[in-house]
């Protein structure tokens, strides 16, 4: 891969994470608190723990920590550890309509439980200032994945590259030039890195991405771990970290786990994984 090739796609590929950071920031400053799903219950379940050092454990806490309490905490560790230094006694608090009878002319739950005042205008102080830096952390996991999308895009890509231009089978050992010789082999790696950009910049400016990606959730994490552990599938796949590559892909998992619970069949793609490897190394082995 040439220099200016290199220089080129980092370029584009900085442009892309550069715009998706400045929509998913305002996207999350202009969206109201609480309007994304769910938003409640994760903020309730991190607050607990910013308040308390430890996970809910009786049924009266899981109460109090909200109805995302019994979920794996992860995402909600993490949040309660960015801002637990934030002092949450006095104004501004929240104006919960379920606190006083004239305010609930409108359902109390979900995201119109609270009533939006001048409160959440900048500087954030408090439970806002919590609010927003927990979407914030989303944001960054968001963008991490966006990273972590396009280094696995390449990879694959790239194998599908190589396999479609093979070199021929007479080609000398030692080769001065491979591009005088073989022109559409730089095409090649151009093309490979194009469509990695590409594919991240789908992934980054899908409306149900960018919104999902700000919220204050576990959903940006989940993406995440499960991107890191499939870039690490690809590259275990095509031979690479034979020694410690399951191992990373167990940690993996297991993070996502107690992320959601919904990445619960990551360990049954281990075992694909671990199945192509050993049928590929039978066939070396019948070959030789």
């Amino acid at each position: 891969m040439s220099r200016n090739t290199r220089v080129s796609t980092y370029g584009k590929l900085g442009l892309i994470l550069l715009i998706y950071l400045i929509l998913a920031v305002a996207y999350s400053i202009v969206t109201p608190i609480g309007r994304g799903a769910d938003e409640w219950a994760h903020y309730w379940y991190a607050q607990f723990i910013a308040d308390n050092g430890r996970l809910p454990t009786s049924p009266a806490e899981r109460e109090i920590a909200g109805y995302k309490s019994d979920w794996p905490p992860l995402y909600h560790l993490a949040a309660a550890g960015l801002t637990f230094w934030i002092e949450t006694e006095g104004p501004p608090t929240f104006k919960y309509r379920a606190d006083n009878v004239r305010r609930q002319l409108v359902p109390t739950q979900g995201p119109e439980a609270i009533l939006h005042t001048e409160d959440e205008r900048f500087p954030w102080q408090q439970e806002i200032l919590i609010w927003h830096l927990g979407r914030f952390l989303s944001i960054t996991f968001s963008l991490g994945t966006l990273v972590v999308t396009y280094f696995a895009a390449l990879e694959w890509f790239e194998g599908i590259e190589a396999k479609s231009r093979r070199l021929p089978t007479d080609t000398p050992n030692k080769v001065t030039n491979i591009d005088s010789q073989f022109p559409n082999y730089q095409l090649s790696i151009i093309n490979y890195q194009l469509f990695a950009v590409l594919t991240v910049a789908l992934l980054a400016f899908n409306p149900r991405f960018l919104f999902t990606g700000m919220l204050f959730n576990y959903d940006s994490l989940t993406l995440l771990l499960s991107s890191l552990f499939l870039w690490l599938c690809i590259r275990i796949v095509k031979s690479y970290h034979s020694t410690w590559g399951f191992w990373g892909l167990g940690a993996l998992a297991g993070l996502a786990l107690v992320t959601k619970y919904l990445t619960l069949l990551l360990p049954l793609v281990i075992v694909y994984v671990a199945w192509v490897k050993v049928a590929e190394s039978q066939g070396r082995k019948v070959a030789g």
